[in-house]
């Protein structure tokens, strides 16, 4: 592809403990290369914290599938523990530094 088809530039933080995203669309970068969007308010749905990055950990099924990122893994995390499905899911938080080791 070439570059000047790029509709827009999206960046990923993933880090150890914290992750957050940006985004830059081409059409505004062009007009304004400073516009860089990004969440401002992931909200953990518990305290009302709300936060430009959300925690680095991730639920999935017992397929191994994704179910939940962020303070949506833990908050559902939460839940199954209470109801005692653990072993049903699999649970990660600070992965980050395990995926470069």
């Amino acid at each position: 592809m070439d570059r000047s088809d790029c509709m827009m530039v999206a960046a990923l933080d993933l880090g150890t403990t914290w992750s957050g995203y940006a985004f830059s669309f081409k059409s505004e970068f062009e007009k304004d290369p400073l516009t860089i969007h990004c969440n401002q308010c992931w909200n953990d749905g518990r305290v009302n914290k709300v936060s430009n990055k959300t925690p680095s950990c991730v639920l999935l099924d017992r397929n191994k599938e994704l179910t939940t990122f962020g303070y949506d893994a833990e908050s559902e995390f939460e839940d199954i523990c209470l109801n005692g499905k653990q072993k049903d899911y699999y649970f990660f938080r600070g992965f980050n530094t395990k995926v470069f080791n």
